[in-house]
């Protein structure tokens, strides 16, 4: 069983969770790795090509930190039948090696709660399988809508099915609804004490103190400004 259908439906527009491939895409990062990367390197013409569009404001032309990727189509399904700018998310390819290396990537990645989402390899018909990947959530990039449709035939590559699409759907959902502070501040108010007890006994001194005052700050972002007054953190940190 494949999660992947390589078999376009004409008849079936493009849905979100969409693989597709020989995307235009820019990044810093493949600016400053292009010396290395690329057949004109820009060697350290990057960080002058940064300045020109940073400082004074002047635009940029080279063809050499322009990079054909493979991406999913991040764009809800309304949104694509409207026709609107379509989102993709790159789909960086993952290194298949030691089982032991495997292991890890799966604790460190796959596990990881907000920042990656893992597809399996492509097996596309009569063409090389590329992959396993990792979703970047960190880098999406835009695409007119037209552009794609009219070059369907040479971009599209695959479709997900529902279950994969639904937890795409979850892990992009979850990164870009996450509270951006801990999620102590749903603590009651003896759990923080514990918790900050526990912290007392497995972070090095420094790093607890610094750590008991994000939980402060978040405390008094949260307007919980009378359960500060009900934790006492002179005698949790002495």
């Amino acid at each position: 069983m494949t999660i992947y259908d390589y078999k376009y439906d004409e008849n079936s527009p493009i849905k979100q969770g969409d693989i597709f491939t020989h995307l235009p895409y820019f990044s810093f990062d493949i600016l400053v790795r292009s010396a290395k990367n690329n057949e004109k390197p820009l060697k350290d013409q990057a960080s002058e090509i940064l300045t020109e569009v940073l400082e004074k404001g002047n635009t940029i032309q080279a063809e050499t930190i322009i990079s054909s990727t493979t991406a999913i189509l991040g764009s809800q399904d309304c949104d694509i039948m409207s026709q609107y700018d379509l989102i993709f998310f790159p789909l960086e390819i993952i290194s298949q090696s030691e089982p032991n290396k495997m292991i890890g990537y799966i604790r460190n990645n796959i596990l990881e709660p907000t920042r990656f989402f893992y597809l399996p390899k492509l097996l596309p018909p009569e063409s090389e399988e590329i992959g396993p990947f990792r979703v970047n959530f960190l880098y999406p990039f835009i695409i007119p809508y037209n552009f794609i449709f009219k070059n369907i035939e040479k971009c599209w590559i695959a479709r997900i099915n529902n279950d994969a699409k639904k937890a795409f759907i979850g892990k992009l959902s979850h990164f870009f609804s996450r509270i951006p502070i801990e999620e102590i501040i749903f603590l009651e108010v003896q759990q923080i004490i514990d918790y900050i007890k526990h912290l007392k006994k497995k972070r090095e001194r420094q790093e607890f103190l610094k750590k008991v005052e994000e939980i402060k700050k978040a405390l008094i972002l949260c307007n919980r400004k009378d359960d500060i007054k009900k934790i006492p953190f002179d005698a949790l940190i002495s």
